[in-house]
C-alpha cells in the first residue's frame, strides 16, 4: 500500500490544530474566569493609586474574548477533530488510491477560511493584549511596583473577586498558539490546494487514458 503523504499530513496538522485551538479556548476561558468575568484584551484598567487599580465597565466588554474562543472551539476543536477523523477513517481503509476518491474543494474553501478568520482573531487578541499590557504599564507613573508586564501577576491586592496570579502568562501562552494555529490553517489549505490539482491530474490522465483504449477498441474492431 502506497502512503499518501499530503493525506497523512493533513491529517496531523488537524489534529495539531485542534490541540492549539483547545489551549486558545482554555487558557482565554480560565482568564476570564480569574478576572471576574473581565476580559483582558482592550481592557479599560485605570490606576487608584499605587497599589489598586479598577476596571472601567464601560470601556471592558467580553465581547473579543468570547469570539475567540466560540471560533476555536467551533473551527480548531469540532471542525479540525471532525476533519481528523475523517482523514484517519479513509487511511483506514487501505486503498492507495482513497486520497482522490475524497472531497477537497469543499474543505479547501473552508480552510481558506478559517486561515482567515483566525488571522483576524489573533490581531485581535494581539492589538488588545498589547492595549492591556500599555495601561498596566502606566501604573508605573504613580509609582506602582510594575517594571514589566508580567509583574501585574505579582499584585497583592487585586480588586476582590480577581485572581490575576496567571493572567499574563495565560494570555500569553493564547495568543502564541492564535497564531501558530493560524499557520497551521495556512498549511491545510495549501495542501488543500496541492492535493486538488494532483486530483485533477490524475483524473484527467485517466480520462484521456479511457479515450486512448476506445481509439484502439474501435481501429481494432
Amino acid at each position: 500500500m502506497g502512503l499518501d503523504f499530503p493525506l497523512l499530513l493533513q491529517t496531523a496538522l488537524y489534529y495539531f490544530a485542534a490541540f492549539l485551538g483547545l489551549i486558545v479556548s482554555i487558557s482565554t476561558g480560565v482568564t476570564m474566569v480569574h478576572l471576574n468575568g473581565g476580559c483582558v484584551l482592550y481592557n479599560g484598567l485605570k490606576w487608584i493609586n499605587r497599589t489598586s487599580f479598577e476596571v472601567d465597565s464601560k470601556i471592558n466588554t467580553d465581547d473579543q474574548c468570547h469570539f475567540v474562543i466560540y471560533f476555536n472551539v467551533f473551527a480548531c476543536i469540532i471542525y479540525g477533530l471532525g476533519m481528523a477523523f475523517y482523514h484517519t477513517v479513509a487511511m483506514c481503509k487501505r486503498d492507495k488510491d482513497i486520497g482522490t476518491q475524497m472531497w477537497v474543494m469543499p474543505f479547501l474553501l473552508l480552510n481558506s477560511l478559517v486561515a482567515v478568520i483566525q488571522f483576524i482573531a489573533s490581531c485581535i487578541m494581539s492589538v488588545g493584549f498589547r492595549q492591556w499590557c500599555a495601561n498596566i504599564l502606566d501604573g508605573k507613573k504613580i509609582g506602582a511596583p510594575i517594571d514589566q508586564c508580567r509583574d501585574f501577576q505579582k499584585l497583592e491586592h487585586p480588586p476582590k473577586g480577581m485572581y490575576v496570579k496567571r493572567a499574563y502568562d495565560n494570555t500569553v501562552a493564547a495568543t502564541t498558539c492564535s497564531w501558530i494555529v493560524c499557520i497551521v490553517w495556512l498549511m491545510l489549505a495549501v495542501l488543500s490546494i496541492l492535493r486538488y490539482l494532483k486530483n485533477r491530474r490524475i483524473r484527467e490522465a485517466g480520462y484521456y487514458q479511457d479515450e486512448e483504449i476506445i481509439v484502439e477498441e474501435e481501429l481494432g474492431a
